[in-house]
């Protein structure tokens, strides 16, 4: 069997990821590094021009590796895109591409105080990205309650599910 053509040759297939996850897994981690990196050269020009403050160098490289340890284990696990066509995942990340099978997701589960909200897919078999896929959603702007992408996902799984079922069975 065939795999399911590629996002930019159907048209059909949509988007269940926000299209900003470069914004938050590049340009945001980026200023944050280029702001403490500024504030280690004032202070560095400061410990040289007046002699004083030399435990004031450590605050910038402590909010970098804070930041580093923060940016790792919230933000660089998101995958880039998901997309979703007639029953099958399309993920990509850094070049990479899994195409799942809406029958191999076990559970979802969304982030309830982070901010922005995250989905999670836990999978029945670990794919390319491991076992789970942690995505951003598209922006709400009242962010209450669970995604639409997530119970819109989790309707489709379900149907799926019904349709193996009945076809299994017969």
């Amino acid at each position: 069997m065939n795999p399911p053509p590629l996002p930019d040759q159907v048209p059909s297939m949509r988007r269940l990821s926000s299209a900003d996850t470069s914004i938050h897994k590049l340009i945001i981690p980026g200023t944050m590094f280029v702001i403490c990196g500024g504030v280690f050269m004032v202070m560095l020009v400061g410990v040289f021009k007046d002699g004083r403050g030399l435990e004031g160098l450590l605050i910038a490289p402590a909010m970098a590796a804070i930041g580093y340890v923060f940016m790792k284990f919230s933000v660089w696990v998101l995958v880039d895109e998901v997309w979703e066509d007639h029953g099958w995942l399309v993920v990509r990340n850094q070049g990479r591409e899994a195409r799942i099978d809406l029958l191999d997701i076990i559970h979802i589960r969304h982030s309830h105080f982070s901010k922005p909200q995250t989905v999670t897919l836990i999978l029945r078999e670990p794919c390319v990205f491991g076992r789970s896929i942690e995505f951003l959603p598209p922006y709400r702007f009242f962010e209450l309650g669970k995604p639409p992408v997530m119970a819109e996902l989790a309707e489709r799984i379900e149907s799926k599910r019904r349709m193996a079922a009945v076809s299994g069975g017969a």
